[in-house]
């Protein structure tokens, strides 16, 4: 039976509101109670988070995720984690959060929503970024999503397919197959 995920979104918009606060992202993230995840975990659901946290450089590994008392709770981040490329610092802040949130075990991250990058996900623009994901947490903590129907607008699933295969040319076929296919089974819990 596949296991039902919540998803929350945060944006540097939903964070700004939070400002004062010492750390806005636990109050979004867990909720005014601050009880969220503990009721994800209590009910047995999954979390799915998609937030531009770590590209903002605001948080790194945002708090609710880094909590030993999380540690078994399965959390899927969204979109490579969003990364805001366009400064060296930027860059920095991102890199730096997706090292913090991998060293969590049971933090996995979705390969999708690339549109940012590049609309198209050419291979040359994508590559580090999606390199750098799948080198940190392996092909067994990440997983492609064609965040269809919003992707298919810039670039249609067939083309996302055929440009991350070209990215990861170098990976086994059994990695790739976790990438695209047993990393999603394992962790949203598929037949």
């Amino acid at each position: 039976m596949p296991t039902t995920y919540v998803s929350c979104g945060v944006s540097r918009r939903d964070l700004d509101k939070h400002r004062g606060i010492s750390d806005g992202a636990t109050t979004v993230l867990q909720g005014e109670g601050g009880v969220l995840l503990a009721a994800i975990v209590a009910w047995g659901l999954g979390y799915s988070a998609s937030c531009d946290l770590l590209a903002a450089g605001a948080v790194g590994c945002p708090s609710p995720m880094r909590s030993r008392a999380n540690a078994e709770q399965p959390i899927v981040l969204d979109h490579l984690g969003t990364p805001w490329l366009e400064t060296t610092a930027d860059q920095a802040a991102w890199n730096s959060g997706m090292r913090e949130c991998a060293r969590r075990e049971n933090i996995c991250v979705k390969i999708s929503g690339l549109w940012p990058l590049d609309r198209a996900w050419r291979p040359d623009r994508i590559a580090a970024p999606v390199r750098l994901v799948v080198d940190l947490f392996g092909p067994g903590r990440c997983l492609w999503a064609s965040n269809y129907p919003v992707e298919k607008l810039m670039c249609p699933v067939l083309d996302q397919i055929g440009n991350l295969e070209e990215v990861l040319h170098d990976l086994s076929e059994d990695e790739k197959d976790m990438i695209f296919r047993r990393t999603a089974r394992r962790v949203y819990r598929m037949a």
